[in-house]
């Protein structure tokens, strides 16, 4: 997708929700992702859980906790939330950084975007990511996977219908910048334009599938976009 996509979604936005993992660092990286899965599936067999052979070759622990989630069983929905959430807390200190995700917070701030971070990610686990790199005030709210509930990870539209809430703006005059399919899908539900952040290379076709309004493997250039958009003069305005 060309850049005058990428300058047409922000010349017509202004409101940000912004995925975590991905988009602001890299959460699970290197073999993290395929550790916490297994320790999920320790925890299902534990609680004397069937775990499905086609469920056995997950490396997401997020798709594994949707699965444990839809169990019926929410004591163990929250338990395998919780180990979870203590994965992510103690990720955060050693997580890449997205190269250009603190300077398109810069940006946004300097051109009056509010940011706020909506992902599948433990929200404490968010706040600490923030702390630590000093970028808190950089982000308006952070909405992270409601404890317990892995139905309400997006593409449900609950955490971002929370994010409307607090910016109190009307889902067109917002984006979602997200790296997976259920980013750009929950976006479409709401009828949000979306631009697809993609991490790696053989992500492209996948994620352009899904018909996002625009892509790029660069957060530095969404901050380029977003000061030139502003400086321009965009459709969007700010209450402030």
């Amino acid at each position: 997708m060309t850049g005058e996509q990428l300058a047409s979604v922000f010349a017509a936005t202004g409101p940000v929700l912004l995925d975590f993992d991905g988009p602001v660092c890299n959460l699970y990286a290197g073999d993290l992702n395929a550790h916490a899965s297994q320790n999920l599936f320790n925890r299902l067999r534990n609680a004397g859980v069937d775990v499905p052979e086609a469920l056995e070759s997950e490396r997401d622990p997020l798709a594994v906790l949707r699965f444990a989630g839809g169990l019926g069983r929410p004591d163990l929905a929250a338990e395998m939330d919780q180990a979870l959430s203590a994965i992510e807390r103690k990720a955060v200190s050693s997580a890449p950084v997205t190269d250009g995700s603190e300077d398109f917070l810069r940006a946004c701030t300097e051109t009056g975007r509010p940011v706020i971070v909506v992902s599948n990610n433990a929200a404490e686990a968010i706040h600490a990511y923030l702390a630590l790199h000093d970028i808190s005030g950089l982000v308006k709210a952070t909405i992270g996977r409601r404890h317990g509930r892995p139905e309400f990870m997006k593409p449900h539209q609950w955490p971002v219908n929370i994010a409307l809430s607090i910016l109190l703006k009307p889902p067109d005059e917002c984006v979602l910048i997200g790296d997976s399919a259920t980013d750009i899908e929950v976006s479409h539900k709401i009828g949000m334009r979306c631009i697809a952040y993609v991490k790696a290379s053989d992500r492209w076709g996948r994620l352009a599938g899904a018909r996002p309004d625009a892509m790029t493997e660069s957060m530095a250039r969404l901050a380029e976009e977003a000061r030139r958009c502003h400086g321009q003069g965009s459709v969007w305005r700010s209450n402030g």
